[in-house]
């Protein structure tokens, strides 16, 4: 491959300036690494597939073979690097369609723009122009100059216009020219610290990508990389002379608590399992995401599969799906938030900038107890563990599902207090991408949200602030923490109600061979030992009592009557077992003892909904097992499924949710009917209301 070496010019990047061009010490170098080159394959998606094949490799390559193809360096470089082998990192993808475009500037027409080859390879503060692409200011890709020795291979297989597949590869070395330098400044005067690889394609000795299949299947052995063939597109990222030991450290001195090493810091395979959940989790195996294909992983070959997420980042990828499912057998629920902007979009009738999704959770479900022992959900995150509580970690996202950051204090999380030592407070933003901004005077205007977004990252896409004449994202800062605030600011939103433990032995006895254990009893306990007469229907918290109890063929008919509270329009209605030690929700079951949950609802008939100002009437809002869901006059009601450790549904109903605004400062009067498999267990049914605020 022949060199092209860059002089010093007027208005001209070098070396030593890409060196500075990402201003970010707070992320360790692999954490920037996986940021760019996944986004990069991301923004190269192939739309007509499923999902993109992103890949990790680290291993061993000959440098002496690698070496011999390019000019002019074997000699000078092997006295630095004399050993046969040493150390690369590999970065590939599939069902992309790799570096597509001209070949050289030279080629470049109106018709015939710049791809991503010139872009990634040669240009520099170039982004990306598709919508929805991670990239804005061009200069991430210089990270790639940092974990090495400045040196990068690109490979890439492209699909042309004339239907015929096409190999294309190039390298290049950045280098600080200040500094001593693998080229010869005596030989190439006015060294710019920048230097290809590749072929000539005109006099003044620059160069391009080589095409020829035999030279590039050569280069590729010396790394024991196999060529894409077949009908494969894509890339591969080739970074030579890396050393494990420097970046590793470098991770460990950012992330670890004083001497205790993490165990995904002890090798690069490790690292980069972690780094990716980390920061691209909502979309990794996410068969739900909407914007194009979602991302499927392999380290070392080895498939990252939906098993070998970590906890913490399966919470963040279902709440970003806002799965309330999922979350069913949670010891809380997840929280849904409209953020609702004024005069900002085109529409008045869309005001919504995105949603904020939340849930408390705490240290059974994330798995930090035996026999999981994971580590706490700041040292996944790259935060400081707090000293006293927890403070809650809130992150944000858009359109690439690429996390820009976890915060715990700032303005995301302004006023948001702690939780205790074994709780958590875990939420995602996600961005209203396509809403249409409203074009105004005086200000540079932006088509969508998503656009103007994109603008205001950082070219590390490390935090969103707002230009001056705008107030878009301090509006969503300011309304995502006092979302927060407000729904824990009084932790008494949920109302339970405990079942007799006679009375489930009841429904236990109906289902079951009778064995004679005792009289019957309908006596029902609030969980806070007030009587039934305690029932309150004003205020601004949802609570129930139950006027009485019935045995059935089935199990136990219960007629409640449930205030929804003063602005709350969702209910959920869930049931818990208890034991001497403690609570069980559903996934708390499951994990404990992977076996049938003892209760079940199934069937729930409303026959009235009463305002301050409306009589009530007999509506017949009736769902069962074989019909979970109705509707009526802005009323939606439905039963819904937990979901076992092998994330499948659960034959029997877990839950009960009304929602819809017609619910807001109501009192409900219904039939719950509840059903048991064990006669063993006492439950407690659980009222909790939530509120979406519409601003």
């Amino acid at each position: 491959m022949k060199i092209d070496v860059l002089r010093n010019g007027r208005m001209q990047q070098t070396g030593s300036s890409l060196f500075r061009a990402i201003q970010n010490n707070k992320l360790p170098t692999l954490d920037l690494l996986t940021r760019e080159v996944v986004q990069n394959s991301l923004d190269a998606s192939d739309l007509s597939k499923k999902y993109v094949d992103f890949g990790v490799l680290a291993g061993d390559f000959n440098s002496k073979e690698f070496l011999i193809h390019l000019d002019e360096l074997n000699n000078s470089f092997s006295l630095k690097y004399p050993l046969d082998r040493y150390r690369f990192l590999a970065f590939s993808d599939k069902n992309t369609v790799g570096l597509t475009g001209p070949l050289s500037d030279d080629e470049v027409t109106e018709s015939n723009k710049a791809g991503n080859l010139l872009k990634l390879i040669y240009h520099i503060m170039k982004p990306q122009e598709q919508e929805g692409a991670g990239g804005s200011w061009g200069l991430g890709k210089t990270v790639y100059f940092r974990v090495g020795i400045g040196m990068v291979l690109y490979y890439s297989r492209v699909k042309l216009s004339n239907g015929q597949y096409q190999q294309r590869l190039a390298v290049t070395l950045v280098e600080n020219e200040k500094e001593d330098t693998f080229i010869p400044k005596d030989k190439y005067k006015n060294y710019a610290g920048i230097t290809w690889w590749g072929k000539r394609y005109k006099d003044t000795g620059e160069t391009c990508p080589i095409t020829d299949d035999e030279e590039i299947n050569e280069i590729l052995h010396c790394f024991n990389i196999t060529p894409y063939f077949g009908e494969e597109t894509g890339t591969i990222i080739l970074i030579p002379y890396v050393n494990d030991e420097d970046l590793l450290n470098n991770a460990h001195q950012i992330y670890s608590d004083n001497d205790t090493r993490y165990p995904w810091t002890n090798s690069l395979g490790a690292y980069f399992r972690v780094a990716i959940q980390r920061w691209y989790g909502p979309r990794v195996n996410n068969i739900n995401y909407q914007y194009g294909p979602f991302l499927r992983v392999s380290i070392n070959r080895n498939v990252l599969s939906e098993n070998d997420i970590l906890p913490l980042f399966k919470i963040i990828k279902e709440l970003y799906n806002e799965n309330e499912g999922y979350f069913l057998s949670f010891h809380n629920p997840m929280i849904i938030k409209d953020v609702i902007l004024t005069n900002e979009f085109a529409s008045s009738s869309n005001r919504l900038a995105g949603k904020i999704m939340f849930i408390k959770v705490n240290k059974y479900e994330l798995k930090m107890t035996p026999p999981h022992n994971y580590f706490s959900p700041y040292s996944y995150c790259s935060l400081d563990i707090p000293t006293e509580g927890n403070l809650p970690i809130i992150t944000f996202t858009r359109k690439p599902c690429l996390i820009i950051n976890y915060e715990f204090e700032s303005d995301w999380t302004r006023g948001i207090p702690k939780t205790e030592e074994d709780e958590y407070l875990i939420g995602i933003f996600k961005l209203n991408s396509e809403n249409k901004l409203l074009q105004m005077d005086g200000r540079e205007n932006y088509d969508n949200l998503e656009q103007y977004i994109r603008s205001i990252e950082l070219g590390d896409h490390s935090r969103w602030d707002d230009k001056p004449e705008y107030k878009i994202i301090r509006k969503i800062k300011s309304h995502v923490s006092k979302f927060v605030v407000n729904e824990y600011k009084e932790d008494t939103a949920s109302n339970t109600i405990e079942i007799d433990e006679a009375i489930g032995r009841q429904v236990a006895a109906i289902l079951l061979p009778s064995t004679g254990f005792g009289r019957s009893s309908t006596l029902i306990k609030s969980s806070n030992g007030a009587s039934s007469e305690s029932f309150s229907a004003t205020g601004k918290n949802a609570n129930c009592k139950v006027t009485s109890s019935k045995l059935t063929n089935r199990g136990l008919k219960n007629d409640v009557e449930i205030f929804t509270g003063k602005n709350n329009n969702q209910i959920d209605i869930t049931i818990s077992v208890e034991r001497e030690t403690g609570s069980f929700t559903f996934r708390n079951w499951m994990e404990e003892f992977n076996e049938e949950f003892p209760f079940f609802i199934y069937s729930f008939n409303v026959d009235s909904i009463m305002g301050k100002k409306i009589e009530g009437k007999c509506i017949g809002l009736y769902i069962d097992d074989k019909n979970p869901y109705a509707q009526y006059e802005g009323i939606t009601c439905k039963l819904l499924r937990g979901r076992n450790l092998d994330n499948l549904p659960t034959k029997n109903y877990l839950c009960i949710r009304l929602s819809g605004n017609a619910l807001k400062n109501r009192k409900i009067r219904a039939e719950l009917c509840i059903g048991s498999i064990s006669r063993d267990f006492k439950g407690l049914i659980k009222v909790i209301g939530k509120e979406v605020i519409d601003e």
